[in-house]
């Protein structure tokens, strides 16, 4: 007599394979998978520290700006003052 309802549970005693045996694959299975094939020589990747190198550069010179642009600010609104000022009248 066939099951009335027809339901079944998955089952979560089937095998599993243990993973981890298979994680790199061996010299000569590379081999297999590579056979007859020329390596392409990509793109070399810049070093970390020419580029952190290059992004030092790029701020030191930002702040040298800032800094010449609030001299020339400060120069400009002093020129105004002291002997330079112009006469007040009350």
């Amino acid at each position: 007599m066939p099951d009335a309802g027809g339901f079944h549970h998955r089952s979560t005693l089937k095998q599993q394979n243990k993973t981890f045996k298979s994680r790199h694959a061996s010299k000569g299975a590379i081999k297999a998978k590579n056979k007859g094939r020329v390596g392409t020589v990509g793109p070399k990747a810049s070093s970390s520290s020419a580029l952190s190198s290059k992004k030092a550069d790029r701020r030191n010179a930002a702040k040298i700006e800032q800094l010449k642009k609030r001299a020339e600010l400060v120069a400009n609104t002093r020129f105004f003052t002291g002997t330079n000022a112009p006469p007040k009248i009350v």
